[in-house]
C-alpha cells in the first residue's frame, strides 16, 4: 500500500518535515511505487532506490567536484512549483550527481591508469627471506608508503618485507617488468594498530631494482578529507588479491552509507580478496578517500559473527562461511587528522607534507636543498603549447607590447626572441620596466614534488642585460621579490633532480617582481588562490596551465626608481571533465598598500583578490588570449564586457569558479 502524507499550508519547512517523516517511515531507501508526497495538492513522487543524502552533503560533495556554492545549493536544494526541496525532486537529478549513468568520459580509464602507477604489491617476509603472503599498498608521497598494521604490524616485520611495483599484465596479456625496493624503517615508520586506525606508514628506499627511481611512480596524496563521497556513489579499488597481478574493481561498488563527520571507516560493496588489504579506494575523481582494511561481517544481537546459513560463526570453520555484508576501509579524512597531530621531526614532517597537501618545512640538510640554477641555458625546454593534449600559445603581445619586449641576447632554440624560457615555464620581459610582461608556466598535478624551501637566493639571467633586470639593490622593506611563476609550480617530473631544478628556475630576477610584504597575508588573498590551485591540481591528479604577470600602467607609482604595479592578473586553464578545455581570470590589488608607500599599515590595508574574465585582464595589459576567451569559467553575460569592471570580490575558495 503506496504511503502518503499531507502538509498543512505548503511552505518549504512543511514540505521538508513531510520528507523527512516518510523516510524514517520507510528507512534508507524510499521506492516510488510505495512514497508519494502531498503539498496542499501538489503530489510529488520520492526518488526511486536512491539513497538518501543531506542536502548539505550534496552541497559539499558537488563543491569538491568543481561547482560553486551557489550552483552546488541551487542543485542540492532543488524546488518544485516555488518549493524548496529537501532533497532531490526526482531521481535523475541525484542519479546524476552520483554518476549512476555507466558511461564515463575515456579521460576516466586515462587517469585511473595514472593513479594505478603508484599502487604496489608487498612481499611479506620472514628473517630468512621466506614469503609468508602479500598484501597491497601505494605511495601517498615520494618515498612514503602506506598499508594496514595487520599486513606490517611492526618495524621488524617491515623491514624484512620487500614492496615491488609494476606486477600486472599488459595490454597483451603478459606479466610486466616489475621492480622492488627496500623498505626504510630508520628514516620512517608509523603505525596505529588494527583496533584503532589500522595502517602502517613507511619509507622507501630511493631506488629500486632496474634502476627505478621511486619518484617516478607519482603518489596519491590524503587530502580527500570532506565532500569526498556520497551513499550510494561508486568507488573502485585497485588492488593485489591473493597477491596476484594488479587488478581493479571497478564502478559497479557502492557506498553503503554517507560517512558522518567524525566517522572514521568507510562501507562499500566492491569485490576484493585477502591480498587486498592496503588497497586505495577511490571515488569517480580519482583521489583516495579510504584505506581498504577488512570485510565487514553480518552480526547478531551480541555482536557475535554469522554464517551465510544464520549461524554463530566460530574460527574452527572456514573464513567462507561468513556471511559479509560490506567491506570497510579506514577514511582518508581520519586518516589525515591523526597524521596531521603526531610529533614529528623535520625532516618526517617533510616526508610527510606532499601527503598531506602542506609544504615541505625546511630541513636540516641545507646542502641537499641549496638552490642551484642550471648554468646549461640551451637545454631549457619552456612553456609548452600543448601541454594540456589541445594547443594552448602563448598569448599575443598588442603591436604596442610587442615594441616594448625585450630580446634576448643569446639563442633563440626555435621560440620568439621575447621569450625566456625556463625549466617548465616561460617568461616574456619588458624592456623599459625591467619586470615581466608576462609568464607562461605547466603544472602536472600527478608528479608534483613540493622540495623544500631553501632561504631565497636569486640570480640574473645572462642571456639579457643586467640592467633591463630588477635585481637585490632595490628590494628592501615594505617590498618583497613577489615570485609571478609559483616556485612550487613548475616543480615536477619524473624525478626529485628535474623537479628541483624549475623549482630553482623561478629564483631568477626576471621572475621577481615588487609586491608589498603584506600583499600574501592570509589565506583568501593571492598566496590562498595559488594555494587552492594547487590542491586543485593535484587533488584531481590534472595538469594546468597558467599565465600570470602585473598589470603594467603609466600611472603606477615610483618607489627608489621603479615604477610598482599596482594590480597583478592571473589566468588559468585546464582540461574538464569533459576533456573541454575551460579557464578562469583573476586579479589581485595591492593599490592600498601603495598609498603611501610606508613601512607600517593599518590593519583595513589589505590586498584584495577577485575572479575576473579574460576579456577584463586583455583590455588592462594589451595582452591577447585569444580563444581562452569563449571558455571563461564566469557567465557568458560576463564574458562580453571589454573595459567596464566585472570583477567579483573573493572571499574563500567557495567563490571561485572553475566550471
Amino acid at each position: 500500500m503506496p504511503l502518503t502524507t499531507s502538509v498543512q499550508g505548503g511552505t518549504r519547512a512543511d514540505l521538508a518535515k513531510a520528507i523527512r517523516s516518510l523516510i524514517q517511515a520507510t528507512g534508507k531507501r524510499i521506492d516510488r511505487s510505495q512514497a508519494r508526497c502531498s503539498v496542499g495538492g501538489l503530489e510529488m513522487a520520492m526518488p526511486s532506490g536512491v539513497p538518501f543524502n543531506p542536502p548539505l552533503a550534496i552541497e559539499s560533495r558537488l563543491r569538491r567536484r568543481g561547482h560553486t556554492s551557489e550552483q552546488a545549493r541551487t542543485m542540492a536544494r532543488p524546488s518544485v512549483g516555488g518549493l524548496e526541496l529537501a532533497g532531490p525532486s526526482n531521481g535523475a537529478l541525484l542519479e546524476r550527481i552520483l554518476g549512476r549513468n555507466t558511461l564515463m568520459p575515456v579521460g576516466f580509464l586515462e587517469a585511473g591508469a595514472r593513479a594505478s602507477r603508484s599502487v604496489a604489491r608487498v612481499h611479506i617476509r620472514d628473517e630468512a627471506g621466506t614469503v609468508l603472503g602479500y598484501g597491497s599498498g601505494f605511495l601517498i608521497a615520494p618515498r612514503l608508503l602506506i598499508t594496514n598494521n595487520h599486513v606490517l604490524p611492526d618495524a621488524e616485520a617491515a623491514s624484512a618485507c620487500l614492496v615491488e611495483f609494476d606486477y600486472q599484465r599488459d595490454a597483451n596479456g603478459v606479466i610486466a617488468a616489475s621492480s622492488f625496493f627496500e623498505v626504510d624503517v630508520k628514516t620512517l615508520f608509523l603505525t596505529s594498530p588494527v583496533d584503532e586506525l589500522d595502517f602502517t606508514l613507511v619509507a622507501l628506499s630511493t631506488r629500486g631494482t632496474r634502476g627505478r627511481d621511486i619518484d617516478q611512480y607519482g603518489h596519491l596524496p590524503l587530502t580527500a578529507t570532506e565532500g569526498e563521497v556520497l551513499a550510494g556513489e561508486c568507488v573502485s579499488i585497485i588492488q593485489h588479491p591473493l597477491g596476484e597481478p594488479k587488478q581493479v574493481a571497478l564502478r559497479e561498488n557502492e557506498v553503503l552509507r554517507l560517512p558522518g563527520v567524525e566517522d572514521r571507516f568507510l562501507h562499500y560493496r566492491t569485490g576484493t580478496q585477502p591480498g587486498s588489504s592496503g588497497s586505495p579506494v577511490f571515488n569517480d575523481s580519482w583521489e583516495v578517500i579510504a584505506l581498504h582494511h577488512s570485510g565487514k561481517p553480518a552480526v547478531d544481537e551480541r555482536g557475535r559473527t554469522l554464517t551465510t546459513d544464520g549461524r554463530i560463526w566460530s574460527p574452527e570453520m572456514s573464513i567462507d562461511r561468513v556471511r559479509w555484508v560490506a567491506n570497510e576501509g579506514v577514511r582518508v579524512a581520519a586518516l589525515a587528522t591523526h597524521l596531521r597531530a603526531l610529533s614529528l621531526k623535520a625532516a618526517a614532517r617533510a616526508l610527510l607534507a606532499p601527503a598531506l597537501g602542506l609544504e615541505a618545512p625546511p630541513t636540516r640538510k641545507a646542502a641537499l636543498e641549496a638552490i642551484r640554477i642550471d648554468p646549461l641555458y640551451e637545454d631549457r625546454e619552456g612553456y609548452s603549447p600543448g601541454f594540456l593534449g589541445q594547443e594552448t600559445p602563448l598569448p599575443a603581445l598588442s603591436s604596442a607590447l610587442q615594441k616594448e619586449a625585450l630580446v634576448r641576447l643569446k639563442g633563440t632554440n626555435g621560440r620568439p626572441a621575447h621569450e625566456l624560457p625556463y625549466h617548465h615555464f616561460s617568461v616574456v620581459m619588458h624592456a623599459k620596466r625591467r619586470l615581466a610582461i608576462l609568464t607562461a608556466v605547466n603544472l602536472d598535478g600527478n608528479s608534483v614534488k613540493r622540495p623544500a624551501r631553501d632561504p631565497d637566493r636569486w640570480s640574473f639571467d645572462p642571456r639579457i642585460d643586467r640592467r633591463n633586470q630588477v635585481g637585490d639593490d632595490f628590494y628592501e622593506r615594505p617590498f618583497d621579490r613577489g615570485h609571478l611563476v609559483r616556485r612550487l609550480d613548475p616543480a615536477w617530473g619524473p624525478n626529485a633532480l628535474i623537479a628541483k631544478r624549475a623549482n630553482d628556475d623561478t629564483y631568477h630576477f626576471t621572475n621577481a617582481c615588487p609586491q608589498h610584504e603584506r600583499f600574501n597575508e592570509g589565506k583568501d588573498l593571492w598566496a590562498g588562490l595559488e594555494d587552492y590551485l594547487m590542491r586543485f591540481a593535484t587533488g584531481g591528479r590534472r595538469r594546468m596551465t597558467i599565465f600570470s604577470g602585473p598589470v603594467l600602467e603609466p600611472d603606477d607609482p615610483v618607489h627608489r626608481g621603479v615604477a610598482i604595479p599596482k594590480r597583478f592578473w592571473k589566468v588559468v586553464v585546464f582540461a574538464g571533465g569533459d576533456g573541454e578545455l575551460k579557464a578562469a581570470a583573476f586579479l589581485a590589488s595591492q593599490a592600498d598598500l601603495l598609498r603611501p608607500i610606508v613601512t607600517e599599515v593599518t590593519l583595513s590595508e589589505v590586498a584584495r583578490t577577485f575572479q575576473s574574465t579574460v576579456r577584463r585582464v586583455e583590455a588592462l595589459t594589451g595582452i591577447d588570449f585569444g580563444p581562452l576567451r569563449a571558455i571563461d569559467a564566469l557567465p557568458q553575460a560576463a564574458r562580453l564586457e571589454t573595459t567596464m569592471s566585472v570583477d567579483r570580490p573573493l572571499r574563500d575558495y567557495e567563490d571561485i569558479r572553475l566550471v
